[in-house]
């Protein structure tokens, strides 16, 4: 148990949003009376283990201590009052309202895993110390990268606090390395999702953006936790430049426009590549470095939003081809199981076959080909898909969703959205808003190890 966190979900749920102001108002007046830390502690164990039916009325959030819920409970009554005929809304400062569940019956919970790019300096900082998947997780790299001779991958994510430009520079570039980059976000990744595997949450399928393939094939069971860590650091290695100084691994960059135009643009650049089809105004161009230099310069003279991303080297091109070989050495000494879940594939933008072998050889050519992210999310609302939960640092593939799915009715939750806030309170605020949405979850307090 992790009893000595401050941080609660308080949860408040009523037959109607009418019965819902008016708990919402005698839960108040509890919380200012003279026996208000009893009221409190009542109330936070029953947030903790409450079963909301589909039909009830539901408002929550997380709270750091009794001060805080009356005052998230005087907004949250304030705006239900002024928005009572409302399905659902969100409030920034995190309390969220659905006047009913979701009913999932014959829709589909989707996992998203985040590829390279979204990582930053101490990712998972406060969860570290909490939750027992993270330390695993960076214990089993840390092993692979003793191995290898290399720095412990934990002191690259979580380095020494400085509040020195220069050293936080430099401490951001050594992460962005390929090689210490893609375990990294692996690792936030596969910790983040055994949590909630461990609060109850199943899901339907799963989609990885790029380096995100791997994960997302992990948690379909295709993978074992050793051989994932495995794949992971190996992917991370072949993929980095060698050691030639007069290589050049190349650079992307993201343009934010239709897609069909930014294609056309491409076409007249020289030595330029479409890496990603993000979404519907979001395409990641790829080349060497001079070349995506030049494309940047040119396509912002023409009016478009063009910007390069932290990542070391031309994804997704011919310009990593000198990881093919060793990547694919990797894959073919590890245990590939059939897929327990359906897996969307970056290459295809339809499902993963259930046949090992098959999937051996498309994740050899997996490095080189265009990731087509945008056809795999509408292929997966096509079959169904209505919540897109995204595990990782950040909260890029959430917004890709949106923007892919548009008007279409769907709901995306990411459980680290924010890199300049608190990591547990973003995955305590991501819990209490799958719950309020419906999902069943028990409460990870009773689900974590110190």
């Amino acid at each position: 148990m992790v009893d000595n966190i401050a941080m609660h979900p308080v949860i408040l749920s009523a037959p109607t949003p009418e019965c819902l102001v008016e708990l919402c108002k005698s839960t108040i007046e509890q919380l200012e009376s003279s026996d208000a830390d009893q009221h409190y502690q009542t109330l936070l164990e029953n947030s903790q283990t409450c079963e909301i039916p589909v039909e009830a009325a539901r408002i929550g959030f997380v709270a750091e201590s009794l001060e805080e819920t009356n005052d998230l409970l005087k907004t949250s009554l304030k705006t239900l009052e002024k928005k009572l005929q409302e399905d659902s809304w969100t409030l920034r400062k995190g309390i969220y309202y659905c006047k009913r569940g979701i009913d999932l019956q014959g829709k589909k919970v989707v996992a998203l895993f985040s590829g390279q790019g979204s990582q930053y300096v101490g990712m998972l900082d406060h969860l570290k110390d909490t939750f027992s998947s993270v330390k695993e997780s960076f214990h089993t790299l840390n092993t692979l990268f003793h191995k290898e001779c290399w720095t412990p991958l934990s002191e690259i994510v979580f380095p020494h606090p400085t509040e020195d430009k220069e050293v936080k520079e430099a401490q951001e570039a050594e992460l962005t390395r390929t090689e210490h980059a893609q375990p990294a976000i692996g690792a936030v990744s596969v910790s983040l999702y055994k949590i909630l595997q461990k609060a109850g949450l199943k899901v339907d399928a799963t989609i990885g953006h790029s380096f995100g393939e791997l994960t997302a094939l992990w948690a379909a069971g295709v993978f074992s936790d050793k051989d994932y860590f495995f794949l992971a650091k190996e992917r991370g290695k072949a993929m980095a430049a060698p050691k030639d100084p007069e290589f050049d691994a190349g650079g992307m960059l993201a343009v934010k426009a239709d897609i069909a135009q930014v294609a056309e643009e491409a076409k007249k650049l020289s030595g330029i590549f479409l890496a990603n089809l993000n979404s519907n105004t979001q395409v990641v161009l790829a080349g060497a470095k001079k070349a995506i230099h030049r494309a940047e310069e040119i396509l912002k003279e023409k009016g478009y939003s063009a910007v390069s991303l932290p990542v070391s080297a031309a994804f997704h091109t011919s310009l990593v081809k000198h990881a093919q070989k060793p990547f694919a050495d990797a894959i073919h000494s590890i245990s590939v199981s059939k897929p327990k879940i359906p897996v969307y594939s970056n290459t295809t933008g339809d499902l993963y076959p259930d046949d090992p072998h098959t999937i051996r050889t498309m994740l050899e050519k997996h490095i080189l080909n265009p990731v087509l992210f945008k056809q795999q999310i509408e292929k997966a609302y096509e079959d169904g898909a209505s919540l897109f939960i995204e595990f990782g640092p950040k909260n890029i593939l959430s917004s890709l969703v949106s923007n892919i799915l548009a008007d279409k009715p769907h709901t995306t939750v990411a459980l680290n959205p924010n890199a300049k806030k608190n990591s547990l309170r973003q995955l305590w605020d991501s819990i209490t808003h799958l719950r309020i949405l419906g999902v069943d979850l028990d409460s990870i307090i009773h689900k974590s190890n110190p």
